[in-house]
């Protein structure tokens, strides 16, 4: 998973290759998908810390109300996520950079 990103990343420092448009879009898209990666994994790390808070606070009502707007902010950090990159593939897909219906080019 992590080792392709890097990879990708590192595609256009070999000798003798000239770095194009593609190759540095490519690598914002191989950034983005790192980025959810992270995301997922730190909202998966405050969704259990706010379960934990929740499971521990009793009857302490102000507790669990911090909690769970601790989850509800996991999980609208989700959808901001997926939906930035949805923008990002669709970009990249109408510029006719990755595979899929574009507008651009006639396939």
């Amino acid at each position: 998973m992590f080792t392709t990103s890097l990879k990708t990343l590192q595609a256009c420092t070999a000798p003798g290759k000239i770095c194009e448009w593609p190759d540095f879009i490519g690598m914002i898209n191989e950034l983005v998908n790192f980025g959810i990666y992270l995301a997922v994994v730190f909202a998966t790390l405050t969704f259990a810390y706010a379960g934990f808070k929740m499971l521990t606070a009793g009857d302490n009502s102000g507790e669990i109300s911090t909690a769970k707007g601790m989850m509800g902010n996991a999980i609208l950090g989700i959808v901001w996520v997926l939906v930035g990159w949805l923008v990002v593939q669709f970009i990249l897909t109408n510029l006719g950079l990755q595979e899929g219906y574009s507008l651009l080019i006639n396939k």
